[in-house]
């Protein structure tokens, strides 16, 4: 007989929902940044190593700790990779075509926010599961960067870069 009164297990899943949106916008947001982060001293390691730990055993409970960290881990060395061919190539086009804008700095200012959304919603969609982890952020990293470019190219034209 249902008493109307919630249960505690659809809090506890609502709350595990909440938790894994936090933990994929939080490891989308740190993991780009854990290559300069990790150069900066102590605290930030922890604050790296802490996100990465508790992110993915809030994303796969049903993983050992041990495995979710590890495919967490080898993502974010993915997507580390991926960006830095990603951004490599992005400069190269974007300079090499004067696409820098009219100030000739822009570069910077092309990764507009349609850039920053489908990085963001390409990723958000690769950390739906373990596997698709590893090959999704990486490849929502070098759309990303494909975005920027196509962006430089159609409003920052003109102008010579300033490297």
């Amino acid at each position: 007989m249902a008493t109307g009164a919630p249960s505690s297990f659809g809090a506890v899943t609502a709350l595990r929902r909440v938790g894994r949106i936090v933990a994929t916008i939080a490891l989308l947001v740190v993991g780009p940044a854990a290559v300069v982060l990790v150069a900066s001293g102590a605290a930030s390691l922890v604050a790296v190593a802490l996100a990465i730990a508790l992110g993915s055993w809030l994303l796969w409970p049903e993983l050992s700790r041990s495995h979710a960290v590890g495919v967490v881990v080898g993502a974010t060395a993915l997507a580390g990779v991926a960006g830095l061919i990603g951004f490599s190539a992005a400069y190269n086009l974007v300079t090499s075509h004067d696409l820098c804008g009219e100030d000739g700095g822009s570069f910077g200012d092309a990764w507009s926010i349609p850039a920053a959304l489908v990085y963001l919603a390409g990723g958000a969609a690769a950390f739906t599961t373990p596997r698709r982890v590893l090959w999704g952020w990486p490849l929502a990293v070098l759309i990303g960067f494909a975005v920027l470019v196509g962006w430089a190219a159609l409003f920052l034209r003109g102008g010579t870069c300033e490297t």
